[in-house]
């Protein structure tokens, strides 16, 4: 059985320190660990279990020691499942990014621990114009990878120095807000570890003003910043530059038109 800390026992409630006291004066025995694998579906963290484990619970510890949710393991059952995202809106839920703790317990008896690093690195890849004839004129699909070992969400791309002032907005500060236009779905806007997504705002940043620095025959360049908001409340940026070309189509009564393809590159620097 691996060694229990202090916190571990916290995370029990009364029964551990009962264990404690059990276990102070025995040797360790090596066992075959009842933690078999550990991957992410959706919201949820699949923790796959040996054979014939007698547990009845699993609890996962956050880096700061506290417990973040636990699930009860029925009889016979060599899976459990444990919610580590919720994407509700105004009581969003992300777990805690570092070395969180897999705890084992049968009745008030902590079995076995497995740590285990759980951190998302999201990043922006490529930013691409959406073709004139989709429905997102004026639109970029902003693609994000995540090299880190765990999921989140990306519930919002915003831009500073967009053509089209509406899109230059601040980001929510409630990651369970859902503003995007694609994915429509909140549970598509997750992003699994080793997996790269494509995002579409709410607002189209490329419509251009008819005396802004873009002219009406699609010729001249725009530097702009684009902002991703993710399941824990920070942000992934990147600067790019969009060189419009191809032909123009005039968008309402007051001038303002798009262009039918872009150029996009991120600016040296950009993550």
């Amino acid at each position: 059985m691996n060694e229990l800390s202090r916190r571990d026992l916290l995370a029990l409630g009364a029964g551990g320190l009962a264990m404690l006291a059990g276990c102070s004066e025995s040797a360790p025995v090596e066992s075959p660990s009842v933690f078999e694998d550990v991957s992410f579906e959706g919201t949820d963290m699949v923790v796959d279990l040996r054979a014939d484990h007698d547990i009845d619970r699993v609890n996962l510890v956050s880096p700061d020691g506290t417990l973040f949710t636990s699930a009860t393991v029925p009889v016979g059952a060599t899976t459990v499942r444990l919610q580590v995202l919720d994407l509700n809106p105004g009581a969003p839920e992300h777990y805690v990014p570092g070395e969180n703790t897999l705890i084992a317990v049968k009745g008030s008896e902590a079995i076995e621990k497995l740590v285990t690093e759980i951190v998302p690195n999201l990043s922006i890849t490529t930013v691409s114009a959406r073709p004139k004839s989709s429905d997102h004129a004026g639109q970029l699909a902003v693609e994000v990878k995540n090299t880190g070992t765990g999921p989140s969400w990306i519930h919002q791309i915003t831009y500073d120095g967009a053509p089209n002032f509406a899109a230059n907005d601040d980001l929510s500060e409630d990651p369970g807000v859902h503003l995007l236009s694609e994915p429509n779905n909140r549970e598509d806007s997750i992003i699994a570890a080793n997996e790269r997504r494509s995002y579409i705002g709410t607002s189209p940043p490329l419509i251009y003003p008819e005396n802004g620095s873009v002219a009406t025959d699609c010729t001249g360049e725009v530097h702009l910043t684009v902002f991703a908001g993710t399941g824990t409340g920070s942000a992934i940026s990147a600067d790019i530059l969009v060189r419009p070309n191809g032909e123009a189509s005039v968008i309402g009564s007051f001038g303002d038109f798009t262009c039918s393809a872009a150029e996009i590159t991120k600016e040296r620097g950009s993550q």
